[in-house]
C-alpha cells in the first residue's frame, strides 16, 4: 500500500467552516473578488486571470463587458438601476467598481 496524498485529510481543515460560496460559479467569484479589490493590481494567483500580465482593466480581460461584470450588473439591477446598457457603460468607466458606477449613473464624477 503506497501513501496516497490527501486520503487521511479528506475532512475540511479543522476550525474552518465550509466555504460559503461552495456552489458559486468560479468566474462570478473572480469577478466579485475583482470588484471588492476595486481594480487594484494585486490579482496574482487568481484563477481565470493568471498570466495576462497587464493591468487589471478592460484590456487585460478579453471577455465582453457584460460577461466580465455579470455580478456587478446584477447588483446594480437589484439596487434599482434597470438600464443594462447604461450600467455596462458605467461599469466600464469605473473598471467594475459598483460604487463608482453608481456615481456615474447618478450624474456625478462624469469624465
Amino acid at each position: 500500500p503506497g501513501a496516497t496524498a490527501g486520503a487521511p485529510g479528506a475532512t475540511p481543515t479543522p476550525g474552518m467552516p465550509p466555504a460559503p460560496g461552495a456552489g458559486m460559479d468560479p468566474n462570478a467569484m473572480a469577478a466579485a473578488m475583482q470588484a471588492m479589490m476595486g481594480g487594484m493590481g494585486g490579482a496574482g494567483g487568481m484563477p481565470g486571470l493568471g498570466g495576462m500580465g497587464g493591468p487589471l482593466g478592460g484590456a487585460a480581460d478579453g471577455r465582453p463587458a457584460e460577461e466580465r461584470f455579470a455580478t456587478q450588473l446584477e447588483q446594480l439591477t437589484n439596487m434599482g438601476f434597470p438600464d443594462r446598457p447604461s450600467n455596462i457603460q458605467a461599469l466600464q468607466m469605473a473598471n467594475g467598481d459598483v460604487n463608482q458606477a453608481i456615481n456615474f449613473l447618478l450624474g456625478g464624477d462624469a469624465p
